[in-house]
């Protein structure tokens, strides 16, 4: 069997992301995701929430309701088999937690938690962000 360069590449390519991926373990606390005290200090920049979050619906129904759930619950199919459950947006923890902290743990990821850095733009996590907070308020996203 001849293997093909090509093939060859990107399972080099996909070693080389797990390696580097392993360096960095975002911090745990008491078996808690805690994002770093700086990333407190980061703001969304973006002015229009209810535009933002509207655009955020559409990037959470793509890529984040098949762990989380519909209505941020935690309890979306794809999230069910997990060691570590999807978290329910709707807990007091992901509530207390600063928009910074948010993002963070959007660009981050984490066991998992895909790390959405580059994937989604800034604008989008951001956005994200926004839904987030729509669906820890009152779960509809509505």
């Amino acid at each position: 069997m001849k293997i093909r360069k090509p093939a060859v590449g990107i399972v080099l390519m996909g070693i080389a992301a797990m390696v580097l991926l392993s360096f960095e373990r975002p911090p745990l606390q008491e078996g808690r995701w805690v994002a770093p005290a700086w990333t407190d200090t980061l703001k969304n920049p973006l002015n229009d929430v209810a535009a933002s979050a509207e655009r955020g619906k559409e990037s959470y129904d793509l890529y984040c309701w098949s762990c989380h759930g519909k209505k941020g619950r935690g309890d979306g199919a794809a999230g069910a088999s997990f060691p570590i459950p999807p978290a329910d947006f709707r807990s007091s923890e992901i509530r207390g937690q600063s928009d910074g902290a948010l993002y963070w743990k959007l660009t981050t990821g984490r066991g998992n938690m895909t790390p959405y850095g580059d994937l989604l733009t800034d604008e989008q996590r951001w956005e994200l962000v926004a839904y987030i907070r729509i669906l820890a308020d009152d779960g509809s996203g509505e």
